[in-house]
């Protein structure tokens, strides 16, 4: 005769007595490993639920941090645009780049100069013409109020 605990799940069947079969586990037995069992699969739930509790409120916590780093990346790609139009303006002439020369200077992407340039307040957008008056290229140009009044901000540098 097989047992009532042997057909269920994480029970495994003694192998049979010679002189007869294992006597069937008491009703109180059966109970108390049917609790047990009940306890774990709670402790399970409860263990799931803490997990995605925690994951609910590191989720947005981890959304924030990679937004303000994106746009503290941006704020540095138009920094750095800024910075180096600034001082080609003052020690050349034209202070007109292009943007191929731009991307080999400062090593960003056409994209990023573009979005720099585009939230940027001093740096104005410009079309070069040919001979015959057709556009060849876009270059840009830094152009504050007051080149006077810029000359403070830079840190490091003595005025002359």
């Amino acid at each position: 005769m097989i047992s009532e605990a042997s057909s269920r799940p994480g029970f495994i069947t003694a192998p049979a007595d010679p002189v007869g079969e294992y006597p069937r586990a008491s009703r109180r037995f059966e109970s108390a490993l049917l609790h047990i069992e009940v306890l774990s699969a709670m402790n399970i739930e409860k263990l799931l639920g803490g997990f995605a509790n925690v994951a609910a409120i590191l989720t947005p916590l981890v959304a924030v941090l990679a937004y303000s780093r994106f746009l503290w990346e941006r704020r540095q790609k138009r920094l750095r645009l800024e910075s180096y139009l600034r001082e080609q303006k003052l020690f050349e002439c034209t202070g007109q780049h292009s943007f191929l020369h731009l991307v080999a200077t400062l090593g960003m992407f056409e994209a990023d100069i573009m979005d720099a340039s585009y939230r940027s307040k001093v740096i104005s957008r410009n079309v070069a013409v040919d001979v015959a008056g057709e556009p060849v290229r876009i270059v840009l140009e830094y152009e504050p109020d007051d080149l006077e009044k810029e000359l403070p901000k830079r840190p490091g540098r003595g005025q002359f």
